[in-house]
């Protein structure tokens, strides 16, 4: 319920260029409640009383959806090419393997201009 243009954005003390592809995995991205990770009233005053704050979390095993390959899924998002193996796994270029871990690397500066940054948009029926 949100929006932001691609574009660059202050984030510290260096601006970073927000992509299209950075929107389209962060909305890609498989988010787990605080619920979903066994964090009930009990364990949340704990987590508080550590000094850390119970939040939802991106899954960490899968990222981007149900497979393990994390990158075949980032691929698909946004359409990149993915390729059927001989023994029916998907696979992506070596080369689109490095720009989608060096993507994959950005999410969070990402993430973090998207909370500072974007708009929340209206919900009407």
């Amino acid at each position: 319920m949100a929006d932001l243009k691609p574009g660059s954005y202050a984030n510290g003390k260096a601006p970073f260029a927000l992509t299209a592809r950075h929107l389209t995995l962060l909305r890609q991205q498989s988010w787990l409640s605080p619920e979903m990770l066994g964090m009930g009233m009990a364990s949340a005053e704990d987590y508080l009383a550590e000094g850390c704050w119970p939040t939802p979390s991106v899954a960490g095993k899968r990222p981007y959806g149900d497979f393990t390959n994390y990158p075949v899924e980032m691929a698909q998002a946004p359409g990149l090419p993915v390729r059927q193996q001989a023994d029916g796994s998907l696979a992506i270029t070596p080369a689109l393997r490095a720009e989608l871990k060096a993507l994959h690397q950005q999410t969070m500066p990402a993430l973090q201009v998207f909370v500072r940054q974007a708009g929340l948009m209206r919900n009407t029926p």
